[in-house]
């Protein structure tokens, strides 16, 4: 995996937790799914 690759996957998946944060925020939300996706973009992100 080349260093842009990686970087430009890092921006998408801190991103992706961005909303997923915010989505969590609202009323209703599924916050056990969420915290499910935010811990695979954490696990990602830690690799």
């Amino acid at each position: 995996m080349n260093e842009s690759y990686r970087q430009t996957r890092i921006a998408q998946l801190q991103n992706h937790r961005h909303v997923l944060l915010q989505r969590r925020e609202q009323r209703g939300a599924p916050i056990a799914s969420i915290d499910m996706e935010l811990n695979v973009v954490r696990a990602e992100l830690q690799a």
